[in-house]
C-alpha cells in the first residue's frame, strides 16, 4: 500500500507553489494526513471527507481517502474514491496502481487487469504491477498472455520465489510440462518451502506419476497447513487413487481454508451425493455451479441429484446440456440413455448406445476401463 504523501509537500501546495485551496479544506486535509500517519484511520477518514466537503475535486484528498477507505475494508467506497480521483486527473499512476491491485484483492478481475495493464504500459519496470496484471490475466484464463507477463517478470528478478511459484503453476495450467520441469529442475527442487512442494506435486500429478505427487504434497501441508489449494489437490489425487476416506478430509480441510476453491466443493459434492448425504450434496453442488456455472462435471451431479429427486424431465434436461459441451463425457451419456428408456424414447435412447459404444472402444483403445452399460443400472 502506498504512504500518504508527506505533509510537507502539501504544504508548498498551500502557499502557492500547487493547488490553490481553501484555509479551512487546507487544514482538514492536514489533519487527515496527520492521523493517518498515527495510525488513527477513522479520524483521519473523517478529515479527509472534511476536506472533501469543502472541495469536492481535490485529487490529493480523494487518494486518500481511497487508501484509507481500502485499509478499513470499506472497499466499493475506496474504489469510488480512487475512480473519482483518476476521472480528474487520468495520468495519476500511483492512483490507478492502487486502484488495480484493491480490484484484484475483492476479485473484480477484469477491471483489475484494464487498470494494470495501463500501470505497466506507464511504469514497465514495475515488477510488482505486472506480477498482479500476470494473475489477473492467468485468472481470467488467458494462460498464454498471463505467462508470458509472468516469463518477463521472472526474467527482470530471477530470485523473486513468488514469482517462480506463479510462472511454475502456470506453466502446469497451461500444459507445458517441459517448461515446468525445467523451471522445477533449476530452481523449485533446490527449495524446501510449502509452495515449492505444491507445485512440484501439481507436476508430478500432470505427468501421472500419483504416488510422488502424493508425497510431495504432504510435504506442502506439512509445511504449511494453510497453504491455498494444498489439500484441494491432495484431495483429488486421494479421489483419483479412490481413497475417498483421505479425499474427504482434504477437500473439508481445503474448504476451511478457502471456502470458494472450486475442486475442493465438486469433489466433496461428489463424495457426499456417492455416500447419500444428499443434503449436503446438493448445496456444494449449487455452490459448485454458482463458482463455474458452465462446468460440466457440476452440471452433471445437478442431473443426477434431479433424478433422485424424481424429476427426471430435468435430469434430461441438464444432460443434454452436459453432452452438448462434453460429447466425450461417458457418465453423462450413460445416465442420459438410462432416463430415456425410462421415458420410452427408444430411439434417442439407441441413439446414445450407439454414441457409448464408440467411446467404449476408443476408451478401450487408450486402455482405459469400461465403463457399466446403461441398461446394466435400470
Amino acid at each position: 500500500m502506498l504512504k500518504p504523501i508527506p505533509a510537507i509537500f502539501f504544504w508548498l501546495l498551500l502557499t502557492g507553489q500547487g493547488l490553490s485551496v481553501g484555509a479551512d479544506d487546507g487544514k482538514a486535509f492536514i489533519r487527515g494526513v496527520q492521523l493517518q500517519q498515527s495510525g488513527d484511520l477513522t479520524g483521519a477518514r473523517d478529515a479527509y471527507q472534511a476536506a472533501l466537503r469543502e472541495n469536492p475535486r481535490r485529487i490529493e484528498v480523494l487518494s486518500n481517502l481511497g487508501q484509507v477507505c481500502d485499509q478499513m475494508g470499506e472497499f466499493d467506497q475506496a474504489v469510488r474514491y480512487y475512480r473519482k480521483s483518476l476521472q480528474i486527473s487520468p495520468a495519476q499512476t500511483n492512483v490507478r496502481l492502487n486502484l488495480g491491485l484493491l480490484l484484484f484483492k475483492i476479485q473484480h478481475f477484469p477491471e483489475a487487469e484494464k487498470e494494470l495493464s495501463l500501470v505497466t504500459i506507464d511504469r514497465p519496470e514495475d515488477q510488482r504491477a505486472r506480477h498482479v496484471f500476470a494473475l489477473c490475466l492467468l485468472k481470467l484464463n488467458r494462460l498464454d498472455a498471463g505467462i508470458a507477463q509472468m516469463e518477463t517478470v521472472h526474467r527482470a528478478q530471477p530470485a523473486n520465489l513468488m514469482a517462480i511459484y506463479t510462472l511454475g503453476s502456470a506453466y502446469l495450467s497451461g500444459n507445458q510440462i517441459s517448461k515446468a520441469e525445467e523451471l522445477i529442475k533449476t530452481t523449485l527442487s533446490l527449495v524446501d518451502t510449502a509452495e515449492s512442494h505444491l507445485i512440484q506435486g501439481a507436476f508430478r500429478f500432470a505427468k501421472e506419476e500419483f504416488f510422488d505427487a502424493v508425497d510431495e504434497l504432504e510435504k506442502a501441508i506439512q509445511r504449511n497447513p494453510q497453504l491455498p489449494s494444498a489439500h484441494s489437490q491432495l484431495g483429488a489425487l486421494y479421489f483419483m487413487l479412490n481413497d475417498w476416506t483421505r479425499s474427504m478430509k482434504n477437500c473439508e480441510a481445503e474448504l476451511k481454508i478457502n471456502p470458494n476453491d472450486f475442486t475442493a466443493t465438486a469433489l466433496l459434492a461428489w463424495i457426499y451425493r456417492s455416500t447419500s448425504r444428499l443434503e449436503e450434496a446438493d448445496r456444494l453442488i449449487d455452490k459448485a455451479l454458482r463458482l463455474k456455472p458452465d462446468d460440466f462435471g457440476a452440471l452433471f451431479q445437478k442431473a443426477d441429484m434431479a433424478k433422485k429427486k424424481g424429476d427426471i424431465d430435468e435430469s434430461v434436461r441438464l444432460l443434454e446440456q452436459v453432452i452438448s459441451r462434453r460429447p466425450d463425457y461417458f457418465p453423462a451419456r450413460v445416465l442420459l440413455a438410462q432416463l430415456y428408456f425410462r421415458l420410452n424414447r427408444k430411439d434417442k435412447a439407441e441413439e446414445q448406445m450407439v454414441l457409448i459404444k464408440q467411446l467404449e472402444g476408443k476408451q478401450k483403445r487408450m486402455g482405459m476401463d469400461q465403463v457399466k452399460r446403461p441398461e446394466e443400472g435400470r
